[in-house]
C-alpha cells in the first residue's frame, strides 16, 4: 500500500511542477479627468474599486481629478472621500467672498455693513485682479487633511505614487508635480484661470492643468504600475444654443481644446471608463451624491473588463496593510513653530500676530485655521497652507506674497416701500483696499447715491500684528428728515462734513474698542426750533469711546451670533448734549430650520433736549415696522424685540432659500414736550436671499390693529 501512495504523490508533484506560476497582478494605475464638479464621479470608481479588490498603485489627476486623487493617494479610503464631498461646503469652498463671521471686525462697522454678499475684486488702480476667488478655504481643507505629510515630500513615498498636472504660464507647458508641498500642488491642479489666484511654486505660476493635460495617463506612466486605466468625464454634446451667443463661443472653444487633448491621452490607456454626466454641469456641487452614484454604475457597466483587475482576499488584504501602513496621519492639535512669508516684515508681523492669539501654546487645527483665517482675510493674501513639522514637532505656516494691491467692492441696492411715506432708495458701493506693502494696513469707504447721498472713508492702520490701531477718516453726507401731517410729509436736510481720529484695540474678527473723536459742521436746510432748542449752522466736535462685538454669520437675518454695538461720549456745538447708543441683536440656533432672534436698541441724551436734526427717528423699516418711517423723534428712547425666523427644510433646495420672519417690538420714547410714548409692532414676513441683500413682503401691526405693507431689497439705515 505504501508505494503505490509514495508514486501517486511523486506524479501529483511533478504534475504541479510542471505548470507556469502565474505572478500576482501588479496594481493598476488610474488616471483622473478634470471637470470641476463632475469630477466627484471619480469617487464612484475608486468606491468601485475598493468594493471589488482592485488595487490601485499608481494615482494621476488634474484639476478636480487631481483633488480627488491626491486625497486618495494621501490614503484615504473611498468611503472617506465619499463623505467629505457630500459634507463639504462646498459654496463657501467656492465663494470669492469669506464668511462673514471670518472677516476683520472693522470690515463690520455700521457704517459698512451691507446685506448682500456679491464681490467683486480688483488690482492696482482697478485693474482685474489675477483670480476672483484666492482659494484660502480650499487650502484649509487641503492642510487639514493633509498636514501630516509636511512641506515637502517625495510624492512617490504617499501610500500611493501620486502626480498632478498644472499649467505653467511662465513656460507655456504641462508642470507634472511630483514633490514638494502636496496641498500646494492640489491647490495649483485646481486653479482654474480668471477664478483661483494662480499658485507661484519655485519660481512658477501655475494654473489649472486641464489647458495642457485633462486627462493625465503621460503624467500616470512616470510611476510604475500595471495597466493604465483612464477615468473620463463625458459631458456630452452641447446644445444648439450654446454656439448663439460670445460667451457660449468662447467657453466651446476652451472645451475643444480640452476635448483634443483629452483624446491623445486616452489612446495611450489600456483601458478607459467613460462617465456618463451630460445630465450635470461643473458646478453642480450640491449633487455630489449623484454624480458619485454616476461614476460608480460607470464602473458598474465595465465589470467584465474590470474583473481581470482584481485580486483575492488575502491579496486585498495584503495591499490594505502596505498601503496604511505609509498612511501619515493628519496632526489636530499643536503649537505653531514656523511661519515664512516672502516679505520678511510680513513674515514679522504674521509670527507676532500669531503668539499673541495662540499664546505660542499648543491649539486645535480648528483653532489655529481661525487665526489663520482672520490673518488672511485682514491681509488679503492667497494660498495660505499650514503642514506639521516632524523636526520642530508643530506646526508651520506659509503666506504667499499679494501679486500687487488688493480692492475688493461691494455693490448693493436697496429699496424700502410702505404706504403714504417716502420710498427709500439707494446705490452703495463698499471698498476696501489693502496697499500692496501692507500687512493689515487698509483703507475703507462707503459712496452712497440715494435718499441720502454721502461718502465715509477712513485709513485703518494696525500696528504690525500687536492688534492696536489707529484710524483716521472723513466724512461728507446729506441726511433728509421727515413731517407727517394731514396724510402728507415735508422734509428737510441736514448737510454734515468733517473728519475723524481713533485709536483702539482690536484687530481681529469678532471685537473692537476705539477711543477718538469727530469734528465738522453742519449746516440745516430751515432753522427749526423744537423745545426753546433751535437748530443753527454750526460745528461740533465729539469725542467719544465705541465698541463692537460681532459674531453673527451674517450681516442682516443672523441665524446665528450675537451683535452689540455702542458709543458713549459728549457733543460739543451750541446746543451740547452727553449721548449714550447701545444696539444689540442676538441670534440663537434653536434647529437647523429655526432661529430665535432677541435684540435690544437705546438712544440717550442723559435728560438733555436736542435740536429737531440730531434727535433719534424711529419708525420704518428697521424700528417699529408698523409706523410711518422717521415718525417718530425722541430725545431718548429704548426698545425691545423678540422673534423667530423659520427655513423649512424643503426650502433648502430652492434657489432663492425662502424663509418667514416673525418679530414683535415694544419701544420707550422720550418726545420732548409731547411727553412719553410706548409703540409696539408685530410683523411677519417673507424674505428671500440674493446677492445683493434681503429681498422681503412683510405685513406689520401697530397695537391699534392698524397695518402697513412693507417691500424691501436689501437694508436701508434710517438712523
Amino acid at each position: 500500500m505504501r508505494a503505490p501512495v509514495l508514486l501517486f504523490l511523486f506524479a501529483a508533484t511533478l504534475v504541479a511542477m510542471a505548470q507556469p506560476s502565474v505572478p500576482a497582478r501588479p496594481p493598476v494605475g488610474v488616471a483622473l479627468n478634470g471637470g470641476g464638479a463632475l469630477g466627484l464621479a471619480h469617487v464612484g470608481v475608486l468606491l468601485y474599486f475598493e468594493e471589488h479588490h482592485i488595487p490601485v498603485g499608481a494615482v494621476a489627476g488634474t484639476s478636480m481629478g487631481g483633488l480627488v486623487g491626491g486625497l486618495y493617494a494621501s490614503g484615504m479610503d473611498a468611503r472617506e472621500l465619499r463623505t467629505m464631498a457630500i459634507t463639504v461646503d462646498w459654496e463657501q469652498f467656492l465663494s470669492p467672498t469669506p464668511r462673514y463671521r471670518n472677516q476683520p471686525i472693522v470690515e463690520k462697522q455700521s457704517w459698512r455693513r451691507a446685506s448682500g454678499d456679491f464681490t467683486l475684486r480688483f488690482g492696482r488702480k482697478l485693474s482685474l485682479p489675477a483670480g476672483l476667488n484666492t482659494g484660502e478655504a480650499m487650502m484649509m481643507l487641503l492642510s487639514r487633511n493633509l498636514n501630516g505629510y509636511g512641506s515637502a515630500i517625495d510624492f512617490d513615498q504617499l501610500p500611493i505614487p501620486f502626480r498632478c498636472v498644472a499649467t505653467n504660464l511662465t513656460d507655456g507647458g504641462a508642470e507634472i508635480m511630483h514633490d514638494g508641498s502636496l496641498s500646494e500642488a492640489m491647490r495649483a491642479t485646481m486653479s482654474i484661470p480668471a477664478v483661483f489666484t494662480p499658485v507661484r511654486r519655485n519660481g512658477k505660476v501655475l494654473v489649472d492643468g486641464g489647458l495642457m493635460m485633462n486627462l493625465p495617463v503621460e503624467a500616470l506612466q512616470q510611476m510604475p504600475h500595471g495597466a493604465s486605466i483612464a477615468v473620463q468625464l463625458d459631458s456630452g454634446k452641447p446644445s444648439e444654443s450654446a454656439y448663439n451667443t460670445l460667451t457660449g463661443i468662447a467657453s466651446r472653444s476652451v472645451a475643444v481644446v480640452i476635448l483634443q487633448n483629452e483624446k491623445r491621452s486616452a489612446a495611450l490607456a489600456d483601458l478607459v471608463i467613460d462617465v456618463n454626466v451630460s445630465r450635470f454641469s461643473s458646478t453642480d456641487y450640491t449633487q455630489a451624491r449623484a454624480l458619485i452614484d454616476a461614476g460608480y454604475q460607470a464602473a458598474s457597466a465595465m465589470s467584465a473588463q474590470l474583473a481581470p483587475f482584481q485580486v483575492d482576499d488575502a491579496q486585498w488584504a495584503s495591499y490594505l496593510a502596505a498601503r496604511n501602513a505609509r498612511r501619515l496621519p493628519a496632526h489636530n492639535r499643536g503649537a505653531v513653530v514656523q511661519v515664512r512669508a516672502e516679505r520678511k516684515s510680513f513674515e514679522d508681523n504674521a509670527r507676532q500676530e500669531i503668539s499673541r492669539k495662540t499664546g505660542n501654546a499648543a491649539v486645535s487645527d480648528a483653532r489655529l485655521e481661525e487665526v489663520l483665517n482672520n490673518i488672511s482675510n485682514a491681509t488679503n493674501t492667497p494660498v495660505l497652507s499650514y503642514w506639521w513639522d516632524n523636526i520642530k514637532d508643530g506646526y508651520g505656516v506659509k503666506f504667499q506674497r499679494r501679486s500687487g494691491e488688493s480692492v475688493l467692492l461691494k455693490p448693493a441696492f436697496q429699496y424700502s416701500i410702505g404706504g403714504q411715506e417716502p420710498a427709500q432708495y439707494a446705490i452703495r458701493l463698499t471698498w476696501s483696499g489693502t496697499p500692496d506693502n501692507a500687512y493689515e494696513s487698509r483703507w475703507l469707504m462707503t459712496q452712497v447715491i440715494g435718499n441720502d447721498p454721502g461718502m465715509r472713508g477712513e485709513y485703518f492702520d494696525p500696528h504690525g500684528g500687536r492688534g492696536i490701531f489707529i484710524a483716521p477718516g472723513v466724512f461728507i453726507s446729506r441726511k433728509n428728515f421727515y413731517q407727517y401731517a394731514n396724510g402728507d410729509y415735508t422734509s428737510a436736510h441736514r448737510d454734515r462734513y468733517g473728519a475723524s481720529f481713533y485709536v483702539g484695540a482690536g484687530t481681529w474678527q469678532y471685537a473692537q474698542v476705539r477711543l477718538g473723536a469727530r469734528a465738522g459742521f453742519d449746516s440745516y436746510q430751515q432753522p427749526f426750533a423744537v423745545d426753546g432748542v433751535s437748530a443753527r449752522d454750526n460745528g461740533f466736535a465729539d469725542p467719544e469711546l465705541t465698541w463692537t462685538i460681532n459674531t453673527q454669520d451674517a450681516p442682516s437675518m443672523a441665524s446665528r451670533g450675537l451683535r452689540w454695538e455702542g458709543a458713549m461720549g459728549y457733543s460739543w456745538r451750541k446746543a451740547s448734549y452727553p449721548y449714550l447708543k447701545h444696539s444689540f441683536d442676538w441670534a440663537i440656533p434653536a434647529t437647523p430650520s429655526i432661529t430665535l432672534n432677541l435684540g435690544s436698541h437705546a438712544e440717550s441724551s442723559l435728560g438733555r433736549k436736542l435740536n429737531y436734526y440730531e434727535q433719534a427717528r424711529l419708525g420704518g423699516l428697521e424700528s417699529l415696522a408698523a409706523y410711518k418711517y422717521q415718525q417718530f423723534a425722541a430725545n431718548s428712547y429704548v426698545s425691545t424685540s423678540g422673534g423667530v425666523t423659520l427655513h423649512p427644510a424643503f426650502t433648502r433646495q430652492m434657489s432663492l432659500y425662502p424663509g418667514l420672519a416673525l418679530w414683535y417690538e415694544a419701544a420707550r420714547m422720550d418726545l420732548g414736550s409731547a411727553g412719553w410714548r410706548t409703540a409696539q409692532s408685530a410683523t411677519t414676513a417673507i424674505f428671500f436671499h440674493t446677492p445683493f441683500g434681503i429681498a422681503g413682503l412683510g405685513v406689520a401691526f401697530n397695537e391699534e390693529g392698524k397695518a402697513r405693507l412693507r417691500f424691501t431689497l436689501g437694508a436701508v439705515e434710517s438712523k
